[in-house]
């Protein structure tokens, strides 16, 4: 667990509390607002990509409220509307962007409440491993679709299962084995794109043997920077072990 820690970081600023950032979105939530704002930060980060807010950001703005209810939770991320995603990928033109994808129990805390889905984890098991299940090919399906809109790099994390929170066991039925039957649906069409998996989970597929690892040197740019030139390579489609806000990379894990 410190091993995953370890490389497990975020942004070194907070931008989306400065002011300027703010001004942007409070003239409303819109595609336009949403890249402008995604821009500035871009340009502050000296980023290689535009950042796009996260499939749970998605979900806040639509300022839903707690269902507390594991089905009707899945129902209304079934029926979420897209458009605005869309939207943000196809204004972006040209621009290089990173999609944050949530896994599937991530979304459902979300949605359903952390403490409504953590006192139904042991209680309500099947339905909750169902409702992940049905979940990982919405979000699938949501990603290939990004990706045949040009997306080229996304990074994918399941940030509420946390093992000092729910134990490495639950941890592993409803994320980490969920991560891999997820990689499987996306895995045909990544050919000219790459999944980043989350380091937290990345460490934890190869502890239980679901996926091997194989080392690749690099350049000792960003992250990002190194992502976007393996995606070229359609023999690699998912990496691992290093965040995602890593600002210089050595070397980075391709995940088989």
């Amino acid at each position: 667990m410190n091993q995953q820690k370890q490389f497990c970081m975020v942004r070194e600023t907070d931008y989306t509390n400065e002011e300027e950032i703010k001004a942007i979105l409070q003239k409303g939530i819109s595609a336009e607002t949403i890249l402008s704002s995604c821009n500035l930060i871009r340009k502050k980060e000296n980023g290689v990509v535009l950042k796009l807010p996260s499939d749970i950001d998605f979900l806040r703005f639509d300022k839903i409220d707690e269902l507390k209810d594991i089905q009707k939770a899945v129902d209304w991320i079934k029926h979420q509307n897209t458009n605005l995603l869309s939207e943000c990928i196809e204004k972006a033109g040209d621009i290089p962007l990173l999609l944050p994808v949530s896994g599937a129990f991530s979304l459902l805390v979300a949605v359903a409440g952390s403490d409504f889905l953590f006192r139904n984890l042991k209680k309500s098991q099947p339905l909750l491993l169902q409702a992940i299940k049905e979940l990982n090919v919405i979000t699938a399906k949501r990603v290939i679709n990004a990706i045949q809109c040009g997306v080229k790099l996304i990074s994918f994390s399941d940030p509420s299962a946390l093992t000092e929170v729910i134990g490495e066991k639950m941890v592993i039925q409803y994320s980490v084995e969920p991560t891999y039957e997820w990689m499987k649906l996306i895995a045909p069409s990544l050919t000219n794109s790459i999944v980043h998996i989350c380091p937290r989970l990345s460490f934890l597929l190869e502890k239980e043997q679901l996926c091997q690892t194989e080392m690749y040197q690099c350049c000792g740019e960003s992250l990002s920077f190194e992502l976007l030139s393996l995606g070229k390579r359609k023999e690699i489609a998912f990496t691992g072990h290093v965040c995602i806000h890593a600002k210089q990379c050595q070397k980075i894990t391709i995940l088989k």
